[in-house]
């Protein structure tokens, strides 16, 4: 038998996982319209998504709709921040919810590349 504490835990890291990768494909969509993105902060990014977007829509879960930024399964904000290669990474700090960049075991990451003129050829 399998404990529920357990089962629990790996809908809350799939439902991350969705969540994350729903997210930064939004970030993308939202470059792709020639758009930039202003800020890296979490209320930021959701009222770019969320709110503000006519053309990228993101249907939040109730816990992020309540604290009008995005929530982890855990329950905790989702960070933000541009990579080496200028992605843009959403990151969930997993099960224990402590964000250490030397410890990224059960940490979830999301990212997607940052559109920029020079990088969009003719097609």
């Amino acid at each position: 038998m399998i404990p529920l504490l357990l089962l629990v835990g790996c809908a809350s890291e799939k439902e991350t996982q969705s969540q994350v990768s729903t997210i930064t494909h939004g970030i993308a969509d939202y470059q792709k319209s020639g758009k930039v993105v202003p800020s890296l902060e979490n209320k930021d990014i959701y009222q770019l998504l969320v709110n503000d977007s006519e053309d990228v829509r993101y249907n939040p879960y109730e816990r992020s709709l309540k604290e009008n930024q995005f929530i982890d399964g855990w329950g905790t904000p989702l960070k933000f921040f541009r990579n080496d290669q200028d992605q843009i990474v959403a990151w969930s700090a997993g099960r224990d919810g402590i964000f250490d960049p030397k410890r990224l075991g059960e940490d979830i990451l999301g990212m997607t590349q940052t559109v920029r003129k020079e990088s969009i050829q003719a097609q």
